[in-house]
């Protein structure tokens, strides 16, 4: 949480974004239970299709209270 917090005070940094692989449930599970929504998917060279995550700061920040 120190480095979401973190980038969440500099200026411009207005969502958070994750990559995950579909079939990686453990992290989907994770970032899911932080309250990021899924946007979308990529095809990345290296690992095959990624799931795409994001929240925006100020969801990020009313989370934190």
């Amino acid at each position: 949480m120190g480095m979401w917090l973190w980038a969440a005070s500099l200026s411009g940094v207005l969502k958070f974004c994750c990559t995950v692989a579909p079939n990686n449930e453990a992290s989907v599970g994770l970032v899911r239970k932080f309250g990021f929504a899924l946007v979308g998917q990529q095809i990345d060279d290296g690992d095959g299709p990624e799931d795409v995550y994001e929240m925006r700061v100020r969801d990020f920040l009313t989370q934190q209270g």
